[in-house]
């Protein structure tokens, strides 16, 4: 990161969720994606437990960027047992989300 004529490091952050918050297996599909569709608030369920089985029913759920690129809800999809499915991925920049699997996100 330039600053007044130098640089400071600038090392990668991420988001992360308790161990118990993640699945011990993964559900029992029932889906290919979620119905749950980020900024489409008609597509959000409120309940906690409706919110939890219709990402663990789902193969992939689509997340994006919204006020940045890495958030909770990549790291909720794959504690829910889903595989997050981001159709901008080919514009994450370089040292962005580099704790995530990239390769396989966009394999996927």
């Amino acid at each position: 990161y330039a600053h007044q004529g130098g640089t400071i490091p600038v090392f990668p952050i991420s988001f992360s969720l308790p161990e118990d918050l993640f699945v011990r297996a993964v559900p029992q599909k029932t889906k290919y994606f979620s119905s749950i569709m980020p900024g489409n608030g008609s597509t959000y369920l409120h309940n906690l437990e409706d919110y939890k089985a219709e990402y663990g029913r789902s193969y992939f759920a689509v997340t994006r960027k919204k006020a940045g690129w890495d958030c909770l809800r990549h790291v909720e999809v794959i504690a829910l047992g889903a595989v997050p499915y981001v159709p901008d991925l080919q514009f994450l920049p370089p040292k962005t989300m580099v704790f995530y699997p990239r390769a396989l996100l966009e394999e996927a």
